[in-house]
């Protein structure tokens, strides 16, 4: 997905492509919640990668604490972000 994308398009349309295919294959065998976000996170998609980081805290993915970096810094206005952040008590700051 990510290779056609980028043939076929740019960096965020080869995220989107990403995540659209993990996440359809999501029930049938594993891919981290947190690996969707992310893909979401890079095609631009911020309701989707916070949709993703939700999913994850349901799922108790143990990747969620990283959300503190600076990579997720574009998420940070979003009250659904904060909550999350909240709820594992990763500072934001």
């Amino acid at each position: 997905a990510l290779d056609r994308g980028s043939r076929e398009g740019e960096y965020t349309e080869a995220m989107g492509r990403a995540a659209r295919v993990l996440e359809k294959r999501f029930d049938s065998s594993y891919a981290a919640p947190m690996d969707i976000a992310n893909c979401y996170l890079g095609a631009g998609e911020h309701d989707k990668a916070i949709e993703w980081l939700e999913r994850g805290f349901e799922l108790r993915d143990g990747n969620l604490p990283y959300i503190g970096l600076p990579a997720y810094a574009s998420l940070r206005p979003d009250p659904r972000f904060q909550a999350l952040a909240r709820r594992l008590r990763v500072p934001l700051d």
